[in-house]
């Protein structure tokens, strides 16, 4: 498993049959139509980071409290972030793709940090 910062952490697998770009344009990898991780978030008007760590190539595909998606791939080599400098508070929905090669069910460590 790849070297992962200091965070709350929860181990999550990647993947499933939906392609994230179907979900927004931007998004990347294959994703489940369930999040893999869902975050209730009390926000203290500060940052809010969210980042997944697998010796893989994943994405995050994430809707935010405000029904928005965010998503990003590769931040940090093949790792993927999604970070907010004020957050909402409420429920983040987070699902992990597989990109590439990456095999469907690849354990991943999804973080985050305030």
């Amino acid at each position: 498993m790849a070297s992962v910062p200091s965070s709350h952490n929860v181990t999550a697998y990647a993947g499933g049959d939906i392609d994230g770009s179907s979900i927004a344009t931007t998004c990347a990898g294959m994703v489940g139509e369930t999040p893999q991780v869902t975050l209730s978030f009390t926000a203290y008007g500060g940052p809010l980071v969210i980042s997944a760590y697998s010796e893989m190539d994943t994405s995050l595909v994430v809707q935010a409290p405000n029904g928005r998606w965010y998503c990003n791939d590769d931040t940090e080599g093949l790792n993927p972030r999604v970070n907010w400098n004020t957050a909402q508070s409420g429920t983040y929905r987070i699902h992990v793709g597989a990109v590439g090669d990456a095999a469907q069910g690849v354990p991943v460590v999804v973080a985050f940090m305030e």
